[in-house]
């Protein structure tokens, strides 16, 4: 489910791709922000997806570490 920054944020970036169909690539600060803002966004995607298969990776990490441990308590 998608929360209301979410839509905000797509809210403002369909506002900004009709505005540059409406008006061409014109640098205005609204443009500015707007580039400022998808730039924001990009690199926060690229951190949660980053975060999110570190933690993928943590399950399977736990489990082979244990399994190490066990068989050196057992035959050791």
């Amino acid at each position: 489910m998608r929360d209301v920054s979410d839509l905000r944020t797509q809210y403002q970036c369909e506002y900004r791709l009709h505005l540059k169909q409406q008006f061409g690539d014109i640098h205005s600060l609204a443009s500015i922000t707007g580039n400022e803002l998808h730039q924001y966004i990009n690199m926060k995607s690229k951190g949660e997806n980053r975060e999110r298969s570190e933690r993928k990776l943590l399950p399977l990490l736990i489990i082979i570490l244990t399994s190490i441990m066990g068989f050196l308590w057992i035959f050791w």
